[in-house]
């Protein structure tokens, strides 16, 4: 069961798509699938958006509707498309203590893993700059 935060926080993602989406509905576009299933997810993804802002032509093809965002498990708008079948959510990379590095975020993207980091670990500035950089999912453990 979806608690009423997390129903909301999915609500304003989508309007936020919506904003972006071309006003043509029949004009082609990259789709990027977006997986928001945590705040830490939500927070990842907002990174994304600010690192797109700083590139003038990547921005454009937001702006433009040529690149669109869609959250996972969300049918697809391409027409003549099946619907795709909703992704399970990212296999973890656990890691309890010592330093986040540049290269464990670099294996999280080859191995298409979130990490979940126990209370005595830490992430290096660089880690968490590539981490935004490749929307790689970084949370605590509680």
């Amino acid at each position: 069961m979806t608690n009423p935060v997390e129903t909301e926080i999915r609500a304003l993602v989508r309007e936020l798509l919506r904003e972006v989406m071309p006003a043509d509905p029949g004009a082609r576009s990259e789709e990027r699938r977006v997986r928001i299933a945590s705040d830490a997810d939500l927070a990842a993804f907002a990174n994304r958006i600010l690192d797109i802002a700083r590139d003038p032509a990547e921005a454009d093809a937001v702006r433009s509707g040529r690149v669109r965002f869609v959250l996972e498990g969300a049918p697809s708008s391409r027409e003549g498309d099946p619907s795709p079948e909703p992704r399970p959510a990212a296999p973890v990379l656990r890691i309890e203590k010592g330093a986040v590095t540049e290269k464990t975020i670099a294996q999280a993207v080859a191995n298409g893993t979130r990490l979940v980091l126990g209370p005595r670990a830490v992430v290096t500035p660089l880690a968490r700059e590539a981490a935004r950089k490749h929307g790689v999912g970084i949370e605590r453990a509680s």
